[in-house]
């Protein structure tokens, strides 16, 4: 990874992926039943990865009420989005148990929870 960095790929390839990953995109958003799957499965994704969350809490002994893991997922989700951060790192294992210690819960357990 670390010689991609130094090294990057010519700019005529870089072009080409990029070319290549808009007309994936075009294809999937040119018929109205593909955007509509697109959408569901988007959401059923948060939905999953927020009851993971929920689950992981359970498991180290955190017990928070749906609006304030709701709460708490889409703030670490919208702190993740932080530009110069590769993927916010760090970001959101800060943002969200502090959050839910705020609400009560133990930022502890909301830390192990969140890493695992």
């Amino acid at each position: 990874m670390a010689g991609r960095i130094r090294h990057p790929a010519p700019r005529e390839e870089r072009r080409a992926r990029g070319l290549a990953w808009h007309d994936a995109a075009m294809h999937v958003m040119q018929e109205r039943h593909k955007t509509a799957k697109l959408a569901v499965s988007i959401l059923l994704g948060w939905a999953l990865d927020g009851s993971c969350l929920f689950f992981a809490l359970r498991a180290v002994g955190v017990h928070v009420n749906f609006d304030v893991l709701l709460l708490a997922y889409s703030v670490g989700a919208a702190a993740a989005m932080i530009p110069l951060l590769p993927a916010g790192l760090g970001v959101v294992e800060v943002t969200t148990p502090v959050l839910l210690g705020f609400y009560g819960a133990s930022v502890q357990g909301a830390l192990a929870g969140l890493l695992v």
